[in-house]
């Protein structure tokens, strides 16, 4: 299962970058200055099997670099047809980008699917898959109408400044949380190799109290952030 990697002292560090920082920083504009080392020493440590090392380097590059960052204002594609915006934003978001040959765990979609329904209105649960429309017919329908499913693939122009930074340069499958301002205060590896060993009950039980974990801790920061911008 995934770990919790990130939100210890978030709060702390977010009303900082708030107060210390009247200007906005992008996603993007972090991201380019800092990706291209990372992936270099990254990539090194992995080769030479350093995989802590690796995993430190992850951590140090969320922390340091793009937690407090804003993301941009990207537009997906909706399964179910229109486009997902994120400019129109008014709800913290939990964002998971796949690609529709990822598996997921047997109880995954089913706990995704429970916690789209029970923080409707609170929060949103937002899909994005490297992919193409046609390629997402045999997954599409397993997701509940609260969940929201999109795609973006090279195929498509418009993609290429998501796919760039977000495929390429960041990973999949990953997870990025973003307050209701679009501010980032988490970012998480996804688990890439599901456990199969459990039950469904089991795993479903295991994905929603994780996710769930984190839908908690998003709003709490989220709360918190909103209580900084009035007091000051």
């Amino acid at each position: 299962m995934r770990k919790n990697y990130f939100y210890l002292g978030f709060v702390l560090l977010v009303c900082q970058l708030t107060i210390a920082n009247d200007s906005i920083v992008l996603f993007s504009e972090a991201a380019k200055v800092n990706l291209k080392e990372y992936i270099r020493k990254s990539n090194i440590a992995y080769q030479e099997k350093e995989y802590a090392k690796g995993e430190k380097l992850f951590s140090e590059l969320v922390e340091q670099k793009l937690i407090g960052t804003q993301f941009d204002d990207f537009i997906f594609k909706k399964i179910n047809r229109g486009k997902f915006k994120f400019a129109n934003i008014k709800l913290p978001v939990i964002l998971l980008t796949y690609a529709s040959w990822c598996v997921f765990e047997k109880g995954e979609i089913p706990a995704i699917n429970k916690l789209a329904q029970d923080y409707k209105n609170k929060a949103q649960i937002v899909i994005v898959f490297w992919d193409t429309k046609k390629n997402l017919k045999k997954i599409k329908h397993k997701f509940d109408r609260n969940v929201t499913v999109c795609y973006a693939s090279e195929e498509y122009t418009e993609d290429s400044k998501a796919i760039l930074l977000l495929k390429k340069g960041m990973g999949y499958p990953m997870q990025y949380h973003l307050d209701s301002n679009k501010e980032i205060v988490a970012i998480k590896k996804h688990i890439a190799k599901p456990n199969f060993e459990h039950n469904i009950n089991e795993s479903f039980t295991n994905n929603y109290n994780e996710y769930n974990s984190d839908l908690n801790d998003l709003l709490l920061i989220d709360s918190t952030n909103k209580n900084t911008f009035v007091s000051k």
